[in-house]
């Protein structure tokens, strides 16, 4: 593939800062006495591409068999899936690609080859690590942001938990798409890398297809943010805690395993608080008008009040996945 077959598909943009490796040269972005040093072709044939700025360097193919094993190999690692490296991968994907198998090795996609017998002479014992890891992992009760960072999309690791925040499953993201346009919803997010929009955009029937693969209930997020005031000296378990110790001991109650049920924060702008939290009467504005507002409560009442609200959360998610 050359890389002016890609630009005239790229409705966002994305590669307006990207030019061939052949370009380069020509332009002068990549010195001519580093030819042959700097590859103007992947080894899958197509166009090698470069940022303007020289710090990235890749194939323009979006399906190219050697980014695909990279990208199958890291997906299979978030997973759990041992033994799967990318050499193996890159046996796989070449082989379902010339037996017409698949396009791209998404998620459903190599569960459906992974039925396929014949993969355990291509790839050994990797096949049964394959088959029993895809199995083991739909009945893993996770959130759906932390499905979704299994997945490998580029771009993608530990930053798609903070962005899909709050959002329960592919239903939720994609009206949320809608409803604010597809890139207000990245950059009011602080997302403004539009080749980072676009891997999610392109990925999102892959996610429908993984969330439609598990089998246990995915775990609901609870009110991911409270709002709090914190007024004169607390204390905790008869212990006094600053307001700042006081906020991180509440997130750590309000955590269950890898999953952040209620993320506590303190909040100045009284308007939005959800609690004053106060050990002792005092004249300062925050107890008045929390008092007036009637949403006074003590440190230690705040905390057994969050504790109770975690164990719920976990006896509904146990009753949703044995029912």
């Amino acid at each position: 593939m050359d890389f002016i077959e890609v630009k005239r598909q790229d409705k966002l943009n994305v590669y307006a800062e990207f030019l061939s490796v052949s370009d380069a040269f020509d332009s002068g972005v990549i010195p001519k006495s580093y030819k042959g040093l700097v590859p103007e072709r992947c080894e899958c044939g197509s166009e090698n591409i470069v940022k303007s700025n020289r710090k990235i360097l890749r194939c323009c193919d979006p399906k190219c068999a050697i980014k695909m094993s990279f990208a199958l190999a890291e997906m299979l690692n978030n997973l759990g899936i041992q033994g799967l490296k990318q050499k193996t991968c890159k046996k796989l994907v070449d082989y379902c690609l010339k037996n017409n198998l698949f396009e791209v090795p998404t998620y459903t996609e190599i569960v459906k080859v992974s039925r396929t017998e014949d993969l355990s002479f291509l790839i050994g014992s990797s096949w049964y690590n394959l088959v029993n890891g895809l199995n083991v992992i739909t009945k893993k009760p996770v959130t759906f942001p932390e499905m979704v960072s299994y997945l490998a999309i580029p771009k993608y690791d530990s930053s798609t938990i903070k962005l899909l925040s709050g959002f329960n499953s592919i239903v939720d993201l994609v009206k949320a798409l809608k409803e604010e346009g597809e890139l207000m919803f990245f950059f009011s997010r602080g997302v403004k890398d539009l080749e980072k929009i676009k891997y999610l955009i392109d990925n999102l029937t892959t996610i429908l297809q993984f969330e439609l693969a598990m089998q246990v209930p995915l775990l609901k997020q609870g009110n991911q943010v409270r709002q709090i005031a914190v007024t004169g000296s607390v204390s905790v378990d008869g212990i006094s805690v600053s307001r700042n110790e006081f906020a991180n001991y509440c997130n750590q109650i309000g955590s269950v395993g890898n999953v952040q049920l209620f993320n506590v924060n303190i909040c100045k702008a009284f308007n939005s608080v959800e609690y004053v939290i106060a050990d002792h009467p005092s004249s300062s504005r925050t107890y008045l008008e929390g008092l007036q507002r009637g949403i006074v409560i003590t440190a230690q009442e705040y905390v057994d009040r969050l504790r109770e609200e975690v164990v719920e959360c976990v006896k509904a998610y146990t009753n949703q996945t044995t029912t």
